[in-house]
């Protein structure tokens, strides 16, 4: 120990002095989130009724849980979720949705519920939940969907609550 070079300890940094020269903390919740150990390695991100009018960008990547429900979302973009490719479950009930993208959960793979219920959607593209094959429950109820594509849930693979 007496040998350990101090300097190797810190990470890189552009900067000289000495209290800069610290790592980089973990992603942390959100301000508006509330965040609480799933498992040991895993996190729930509660957001819930925040009038959260955006998905919050900034949260940790071990999140399994987003809870967005109760806000003023009023549309998905496109790979809205990237930062949250954990994700298992996704409460987005009770906002103001009238537009996903057909790539707002590209990438979700681990999906297994989802919650679009009272919302103001009207109608939902072929290729919205492409690739989300883990996908066992979707509650959609309480929206201004008329109709909904032959093809929506050609990717699932199980049994799906809807």
């Amino acid at each position: 120990i007496r040998d350990l070079d101090p300097s190797r300890l810190y990470c890189p940094t552009s900067y000289d002095l000495p209290e800069m020269r610290k790592c980089p903390d973990e992603p942390t919740c959100p301000a508006e989130c509330s965040c609480k150990a799933a498992t040991s390695d895993t996190i729930h991100m509660n957001c819930r009724d925040k009038r959260l009018q955006k998905v919050p960008k900034h949260g940790p990547e071990n999140v399994v849980n987003l809870i967005l429900e109760d806000n003023e979302l009023t549309e998905l973009r496109a790979r809205e979720f990237t930062q949250y490719r954990r994700i298992q479950g996704l409460d987005l009930s009770k906002n103001k949705i009238e537009t996903i993208d057909e790539k707002a959960f590209d990438g979700l793979v681990n999906l297994q519920k989802l919650y679009l219920y009272e919302n103001q959607l009207t109608s939902i593209g072929p290729g919205t939940l492409n690739g989300l094959r883990g996908l066992q429950t979707i509650m959609m109820n309480s929206n201004k969907l008329k109709c909904l594509p032959a093809d929506l849930l050609s990717d699932q693979r199980g049994s799906l609550i809807m």
